[in-house]
């Protein structure tokens, strides 16, 4: 296995690819607590790049990949082992940027379309660059095609997606129309994935047999070298967890970006008047921009 820090623009943009969430992984299950906490995740890196201050990039959690029995040469495809939960929220987020960009920056949200989303050249479930297992496949195409009007909202693909556009609205600023494209920026440029990359004869797979509530769960801003492996119960884990310590992410690092990201939040800038609801929405908007959720 190798490992890598990478970024998301980093891991998914350039030739055409596709990761696969195996049929047997668990459904799409974030909540709307652990999406406010990358929110607010987010807008740190926001304010960061604002100031334009020199800090770590923020640690979202690592990525397991393997090649797919369906990969071949002119077009990759790889199985999602672990870290789908990050990548569909990570695509949820820029599907909802690209279509707050439609009517205002028709050129901006087709480049973000094509760079992190879709296969331009390929069809039907090709097109994807992620896609989901199976019961979430039909609601998460639905929204990276722009079909998804008029849909029950009850699960949790859209239940995401809608918090973002609800959360875009919050946060733009007429005076700064950079401001969304600075949180897809901070999106793409400093939310840091460790990917370990499965090689041919590593063996992955015991790992989807543990219950999920003994799998690593890396939180947004754990350091990589702190996720609990339970290598003595699965000896393949041993040469993961040595990949993932050895990676990038460094406890100086770490705090480093803590003190930048307190300075930060301290300087934000406090939300005005509530905006007007999202088109389509019935869910009432909140200027909660300045609130926190947890993990």
């Amino acid at each position: 296995m190798q490992a890598k820090e990478t970024l998301f623009a980093d891991l998914v943009q350039g030739r055409a690819q596709q990761f696969q969430v195996p049929l047997y992984q668990r459904t799409y299950s974030w909540t709307e607590k652990q999406l406010a906490q990358l929110w607010s995740d987010i807008l740190d890196q926001v304010d960061l790049l604002e100031t334009g201050e020199k800090a770590s990039a923020h640690f979202l959690g690592s990525v397991v990949l393997a090649p797919s029995p369906q990969n071949e040469a002119t077009f990759p495809r790889w199985l999602v082992v672990d870290g789908q939960q990050r990548l569909t929220t990570i695509s949820l987020a820029l599907a909802a940027i690209r279509d707050h960009l439609a009517q205002s920056r028709p050129d901006e949200a087709e480049r973000i379309d094509e760079e992190y989303l879709i296969n331009k050249r390929k069809n039907e479930n090709d097109r994807f660059r992620l896609l989901p297992t199976q019961a979430d496949r039909p609601n998460y195409a639905a929204h990276i095609r722009g079909t998804h009007e008029g849909q029950a909202a009850g699960d949790n693909v859209s239940v995401a997606y809608r918090f973002f556009r609800r959360k875009l609205v919050e946060a733009e600023d007429p005076a700064d129309p950079q401001d969304v494209l600075r949180i897809e920026q901070a999106i793409t440029s400093r939310l840091t994935l460790v990917a370990v990359t499965a090689e041919a004869g590593d063996n992955v797979h015991p790992h989807l047999r543990v219950p999920q509530q003994h799998r690593p769960q890396a939180q947004p801003g754990r350091p990589a070298a702190q996720l609990p492996l339970h290598a003595a119960a699965h000896p393949w884990r041993t040469g993961l967890r040595d990949v993932l310590a050895a990676a990038p992410g460094q406890p100086e690092q770490q705090r480093a970006r803590t003190t930048h990201v307190a300075a930060a939040r301290a300087r934000r800038r406090r939300p005005g008047p509530p905006p007007g609801p999202v088109r389509g929405s019935a869910t009432p908007l909140r200027a909660d921009r300045g609130q926190r959720g947890g993990h």
